[in-house]
Parts: structure tokens; C-alpha cells; sequence
């Protein structure tokens, strides 16, 4: 029996169509821009949210939102100066920003060790990358809680970064604190992915209309495609950069 090409055609887009709505119902279609990480598929913690898929531009909202942790415990825990600004508004590339200036020497505090406060506080596992680490008041808060054992509390207790607690309220530290608001620590060089930049808060749609023609590959440089396409690099890099400024 032959079939007409009308009816294959018909029968491709009831078969994406259908597809597209099990994924949305599942939790793993996500809408570039939109504010809500992926879920967890397997064991013991699938159907909830993801900790490992919180990103830079995720406001302390957001996360409240999707993980249901009050933004005044996150800001409590990074001790974030929600004087100058509502806890809720920070992002977690602001903690990255703050910790930055601070005077960290060892370790690394950012949007990761976001992710692992969020886990810790959940229960839910996460692997951190090697160098992160939490600043001590998120230790002693998780363990007050009793959201870690005693033997996690000495391991993470070791490796925290301790800030002095009389600086943090000084006019040097605001300042520090309201500079991480209005500029952008994320500099665009030639190793810089299109991933880096939805990382760090831009969404695809941005990337697009920037280059003009669809992203399809979001681990590639912005250097490499820019010789791809015959683009100077400096004019992707100037218009992505001044889009990250005003983030």
C-alpha cells in the first residue's frame, strides 16, 4: 500500500508534537530564558528539581521558587548585605562576584557552591567541582539545622573560607557588594563558549539575535564560530560583553 508524502508528513508532526508534550509533563522540556532547572529522572530523588542545574542568573527567588529555601536562609548563609538590597534580588553569580573581592585565596565560592549548598540543605547528592567550597556561615547554619552529620560538618568545616564578621557590615564591604550589582566580573575571551554565556545569564534567544542566525551548537567558542562565519571576533565579543554589563 502506498502512502501519500501528505500523510507522512502529518504523522512526523503528531510524532513531535507528542513527544514535546511527555517532556513537558516530565519536567525535561525547558523554555531557554526560563527560570526552572531540569528534574532528576533516576533514583530515589527523580521528579524533583535538579540542584546541579542552578545557574548564575538564577535570582535567590528563583531558587526559593524551585527549592522551596526561604531567600533569607541562602542570604543568611553567604552572608549577603540584604540592607542594600532584598534578598530575593540577588543572583547567585553575585555571590561569586562578592566572594571574588573578598580576599579568597583558596577554593573557589560561587554558583556552584550555591548548587551544594542547595543539595546539603535538601539531602538530594550532588558531586561540587574540586576547588569549591562554602563560606562557614553555611556550615554552621546547615549544621544547626541538622540538615548534615556531624562527620560532613568536620569535612566541610575544614575547607570553608571564614570571613571576618566585623568587616562585613563596613562602607568597604557595601561598596564591594553593590559594585558585584552593576559590573560584570564575566569577561568574554577567545576560549569563551556559547555555554559560558547562558551560564552566566544570557538566553539563546539573546545569543540569536546577536548573531543573527540559530545556535546549534552551544559548546563551541564564540571565537570559532565567529571565523566560521566570517565575523570579526571583536564585534560578537563587544556585543555580547556590553549585554553581560547590563545584566
Amino acid at each position: 500500500m502506498k502512502i501519500s508524502a501528505k500523510y507522512v508528513a502529518l504523522l512526523l508532526i503528531v510524532i513531535i508534537l507528542g513527544g514535546v508534550l511527555v517532556l513537558m509533563l516530565s519536567g525535561l522540556w525547558i523554555t531557554e530564558g526560563k527560570k526552572v532547572p531540569t528534574k532528576i529522572t533516576t533514583g530515589a530523588y527523580s521528579g524533583m528539581a535538579n540542584p546541579g542545574d542552578i545557574r548564575g542568573s538564577y535570582t535567590l527567588l528563583d531558587i526559593e521558587t524551585n527549592f522551596s529555601i526561604p531567600s533569607e536562609t541562602i542570604a543568611s548563609a553567604f552572608q549577603l548585605d540584604t540592607s542594600i538590597k532584598d534578598a530575593q534580588a540577588y543572583k547567585a553569580k553575585d555571590i561569586e562576584e562578592m566572594y571574588f573581592n573578598s580576599g579568597l585565596t583558596e577554593g573557589d565560592i560561587g554558583t556552584d557552591s550555591v548548587k551544594y549548598f542547595v543539595s546539603l540543605y535538601l539531602g538530594i547528592p550532588y558531586a561540587p567541582e574540586e576547588d569549591t567550597i562554602l563560606p562557614s556561615t553555611a556550615v554552621n547554619l546547615l549544621n544547626s539545622l541538622e540538615k548534615i552529620t556531624q562527620h560532613e560538618y568536620a569535612a566541610l568545616s575544614e575547607k570553608s573560607y571564614t570571613v571576618n564578621n566585623s568587616s562585613m557590615g563596613t562602607d568597604q564591604n557595601k561598596a564591594i557588594q553593590q559594585s558585584s550589582l552593576t559590573a560584570s566580573t564575566y569577561t568574554i575571551k577567545g576560549n569563551t563558549t556559547f555555554f559560558d554565556l547562558i551560564e552566566w545569564g544570557l538566553t539563546q534567544e539573546e545569543i540569536e539575535e546577536v548573531l543573527t542566525f540559530p545556535l546549534l551548537v552551544k559548546s563551541s567558542t564564540i571565537k570559532d564560530v565567529a571565523e566560521k562565519e566570517g565575523i570579526e571576533f571583536s564585534i560578537l565579543k563587544n556585543a555580547f560583553q556590553n549585554i553581560l554589563n547590563n545584566l
